[in-house]
């Protein structure tokens, strides 16, 4: 069964990872070490063979403080709440062959020990039996946007022991560290392990949001999310590997907001795209759409208890704690600044998710930055908007969905 492990020393590396480029023997060794933490001493953790899904709502909460969750062969790790607090750590660990995971949520606030490569990792995975695993239903909110990027966590590492397949399917990951999924090892220093990722969303994964190998790894239908502010490299890296293949990247959607690249590539690897958008035109199609997958959970709550309807708590209805109003601004393709105002009440669409660290609310207005189509702020406002004006630059503006004509808002 799985075991939960001894709290770590929580003055060390949660574990140590490899740096950009992994060019460094001694990292590689590091992460080969990563999945074998589990010591002899366990706890029984509440893990079980069978495949059934808990009843929505139903499911274990697990307060971090430093363990080390393990899952070995043929077991079922699911439906658990994770509080993290406000900078508590764990490790899930999957090792050995026909393993699942699912049905997970994080809440709070990861405590990163050190900079990145050594910030922590939270799960690390393998099918090491050549058998089929299995990855689902995963949710990790935004974390602490404030914290440097070299200083979160990598979410998903993909040990090199990895011989099996393993399938990782709507999966949330927001504000990592090093890597959103890290899937590219196997295949260029491993045993050859494949990865299919589908149904899955990053956002702001510094410095990739998904990396795999061109040994019959895949990605589909999923999207990953870069915002105007934050300085992420790539948003799919593929490296070439000693295994033969492709990589196949399909229906998947990619935006950068203009810094870094939607698709890299190390090593000159096979690379086959069928519908793959993105707003830098390193895939087959333009105008990518950033919206969440469909699956994909939305909140802790929602992963954890299997269903993917659900939304975390509300002490109310939004619609009663929000303006009727709404306003959006949107980029046409150059970096543009712009200011709105507003005669009475505005604050940000709850359902739009939270500005960024350069855009800004004070009081009745509001300033911030937009880049291309697929770079949106969305407003909650009550009374009538007053000014809209750019510093530089221009930008689509819709009241209640209807576009609008900036000009003639000119604060008279």
């Amino acid at each position: 069964m799985a075991r939960d492990e001894p709290v770590r020393d929580t003055n060390g590396p949660a574990e140590p990872t490899v740096s950009d480029d992994e060019q460094s023997e001694h990292s590689i060794i590091d992460r080969r070490s990563y999945l074998k933490l589990a010591s002899a001493t366990a706890i029984a953790a509440g893990v079980g063979t069978g495949a059934a899904s808990a009843a929505e709502g139903d499911y274990e909460v697990i307060e971090a403080r430093g363990q080390t969750i393990t899952i070995g062969s043929g077991e079922t790790w699911e439906n658990k709440l994770i509080d993290l607090g406000s900078g508590n750590a764990i490790s899930i660990i999957a090792k050995g062959t026909n393993w699942t995971v699912r049905n997970i949520g994080f809440r709070g606030t990861l405590g990163a020990t050190g900079t990145a490569p050594r910030s922590g990792t939270v799960f690390g995975i393998a099918d090491t039996g050549n058998g089929t695993s299995t990855l689902e239903n995963i949710f990790w909110g935004r974390g602490n946007p404030d914290r440097p990027s070299n200083e979160r966590p990598l979410l998903m590492w993909v040990d090199p022991d990895h011989s099996g397949h393993l399938d990782v399917r709507n999966v949330n990951f927001q504000h990592a560290g090093c890597n959103g999924i890290y899937g590219s090892a196997p295949a260029y220093n491993g045993n050859g392990g494949t990865i299919h990722i589908d149904g899955c969303y990053t956002h702001d994964n510094h410095h990739t949001g998904l990396r795999i190998g061109d040994n019959g790894c895949k990605i589909s239908n999923s999207v990953i999310y870069k915002s105007g502010g934050r300085a992420a490299n790539r948003g799919i890296w593929v490296w070439a590997g000693n295994s033969g293949g492709n990589a196949t990247i399909e229906n998947t959607h990619i935006i950068t907001n203009g810094t870094g690249g939607g698709i890299v590539s190390r090593n000159s690897p096979s690379i086959e795209m069928d519908r793959v958008y993105t707003d830098d035109g390193s895939g087959t199609h333009g105008s990518p759409d950033p919206s969440v997958p469909e699956n994909c959970p939305k909140s802790p709550e929602a992963a954890a208890s299997g269903s993917v309807t659900s939304s975390p708590p509300s002490s109310g209805d939004n619609s009663a704690e929000f303006p009727e109003n709404t306003l959006t601004v949107t980029g046409t393709g150059e970096p543009t600044k712009y200011f709105v105002e507003i005669t009475e009440e505005l604050v940000t669409d709850p359902n739009a998710g939270s500005l960024e660290a350069h855009d800004q609310i004070d009081g009745t207005s509001a300033t911030g930055w937009v880049t291309t189509s697929s770079h949106v702020e969305q407003f909650r406002f009550a009374g009538d908007l007053h000014e809209v004006a750019f510093q530089q630059g221009s930008a689509r503006v819709k009241v209640n969905g209807e576009a609008i004509d900036p000009d003639q808002y000119n604060g008279d």
